[in-house]
């Protein structure tokens, strides 16, 4: 059944100490183990990447250039999530600052970055979560245990056509059962990772990496994003940090010190997720979901949207809400939240794309660069696109009540992901699409304000 959500979110940050990074060379590399307030280390050698060195100081820009996050369909980066948020963050002079600080040391091999994950109280709130992974996993070891002994009892009894059949069946689970009893052996290690990433920092080479094919770091963009990338999917690299639903699009057997490899991408990992906590239907801690480039907390909320009224004002009803205003408010989700600052990321056709807003103006971005006849009869431009969006041009925002201030944020957002949809070579039905759709936004301005 279809129905509105609400992810609650909590989010805090602690920012201690600075730690100067040097070169290590392959062997005390291989040696480096996690332990709390350690530094991890990004590989110079990628599997299937190549680089090319880079010695000059590595610098975020303090300025919004809408080149600099481009992802190119055709090279399937599976990056618009990650890099239209960076984006947004970068468009606001406190972003910029909050990127900038991210880097806190360099010398002319490494970058050493530290990210803004909560700390480790905020964190422990949630240590259900790590247990539950436990409880699942110690459960599938149980049934695959028991699995194998059926298996190996059948195998004593069965014909000679059936036998090959069997050693097979048996051979799968011995394989999957060590697997399993590797994820146990792991969990512990990943849970006192989780609890201590806010003191954790990661070293990066300074090199320019590339793949020419599959899903992991875009091409097209400057150095000190692709550095922020490789260190973010290393201190991401964390099953107990996703949804447990996703876990299987990307994670296999996770050590605490993996490295980054081939197969990795910004598919899976960009939003740092942990649930809610439930104690006879009484929430003690409300979800935590978090981008870990900026000090602020992200809501993602399920929208159904439609031309004329901007969201879908009969399914809005049908789940108690008497109007756009009643079900933003709700939410969280305000003019004044908007206008000072944020970001709306949504997503269609498999890709997101965002709003940003600032005390005056409402742009709308798409990273994409497709270099293809479609995108340039949709949009009369090649992309990355940065136009002020269509519902808010020669409007007056300080003058337009809230109402319809948020029936034009969604009509923008229902004729954007038509347009998305169209350069995709699909059709954009927000009854229909899967995942339902959906938007993200900063609980708090992407400002100084607290």
């Amino acid at each position: 059944m279809l129905r509105y959500f609400l992810f609650g979110l909590l989010m805090s940050t602690s920012l201690i100490g600075v730690q100067t990074c040097r070169a290590m060379d392959t062997e005390e590399l291989d040696k480096t183990r996690f332990s709390p307030a350690t530094t991890l280390f990004v590989r110079k050698d990628f599997p299937a990447h190549t680089s090319t060195s880079f010695k000059k100081t590595i610098e975020a820009p303090d300025h919004f250039d809408p080149q600099h996050y481009q992802q190119n369909k055709l090279k399937k980066d599976l990056a618009c999530v990650f890099e239209t948020l960076l984006a947004g963050i970068m468009h606001t002079p406190y972003g910029r600052q909050k990127i900038q600080e991210m880097i806190i040391s360099q010398d002319e091999e490494n970058v050493v970055l530290r990210f803004y994950f909560p700390d480790k109280n905020t964190i422990k709130k949630y240590e259900s979560h790590y247990k539950s992974h436990v409880d699942s996993n110690n459960g599938y070891i149980k049934d695959t245990e028991e699995a194998l002994t059926g298996w190996k009892e059948s195998q004593a009894t069965a014909q000679s056509e059936d036998i090959a059949n069997i050693k097979e069946r048996i051979k799968e689970n011995e394989e999957h059962l060590q697997y399993l009893r590797q994820i146990s052996e792991q969990l512990p290690q990943l849970w006192e990772k989780t609890s201590s990433l806010h003191t954790t920092h990661v070293s990066v080479p300074k090199q320019s990496v590339v793949k020419p094919e599959g899903g992991s770091f875009p091409h097209d963009n400057p150095l000190w994003n692709n550095i922020i990338q490789q260190g973010f999917m290393k201190i991401t690299k964390n099953r107990l940090l996703c949804p447990e639903e996703d876990t299987s699009e990307y994670v296999t057997s996770l050590t605490p010190d993996e490295d980054i490899q081939h197969t990795d991408s910004f598919a899976r990992i960009t939003m740092c997720y942990l649930p809610q906590i439930k104690r006879d239907e009484t929430i003690l801690h409300p979800s935590l979901m978090f981008f870990p480039l900026i000090d602020r907390e992200i809501k993602q909320l399920t929208v159904f949207t439609k031309e004329e009224t901007g969201l879908d004002l009969e399914k809005l009803i049908s789940f108690g809400y008497q109007n756009i205003f009643d079900f933003a408010h709700a939410h969280g989700l305000t003019k004044d939240l908007l206008m000072k600052s944020n970001v709306i990321q949504f997503g269609a056709a498999g890709h997101a794309v965002a709003l940003f807003f600032t005390k005056d103006k409402v742009y709308y971005y798409d990273n994409v660069n497709y270099d293809h006849p479609l995108q340039r009869e949709v949009y009369e431009a090649n992309g990355p696109i940065y136009e002020e969006a269509k519902y808010f041009k020669n409007k007056n925002l300080n003058e337009m009540d809230e109402a319809e201030f948020l029936q034009r944020i969604f009509q923008e957002i229902h004729f954007r992901s038509c347009q998305v949809a169209k350069i995709r070579e699909q059709v954009y039905d927000p009854a229909t699409e899967w995942p339902s759709p959906y938007i993200r936004f900063f609980t708090k301005p992407l400002t100084t304000e607290k």
